[in-house]
C-alpha cells in the first residue's frame, strides 16, 4: 500500500521521495519515471485475480 503522506516531490531535481520505516527515518529518492513505473508494475492485468494475504 502507498502511503501519500510519505511521499514528497523534489521539483528542481524531478525526483520523487518515499519514507519508509519507523517514523519515516528511511528514505529513498528516484527519477519521478521510475516511481511512475514502480508503482504501475503493481497493478493486476485486466481480468487477474488478485488473492489477499
Amino acid at each position: 500500500m502507498l502511503a501519500v503522506e510519505r511521499l514528497t516531490f523534489l521539483e528542481p531535481e524531478g525526483k520523487v521521495g518515499y519514507r519508509w520505516g519507523r517514523d519515516g527515518a528511511e528514505q529513498e529518492t528516484m527519477d519521478y519515471l521510475e516511481f511512475i513505473a514502480r508503482v504501475t508494475s503493481h497493478i493486476p492485468d485486466k481480468g487477474q485475480m488478485v488473492v489477499p494475504i
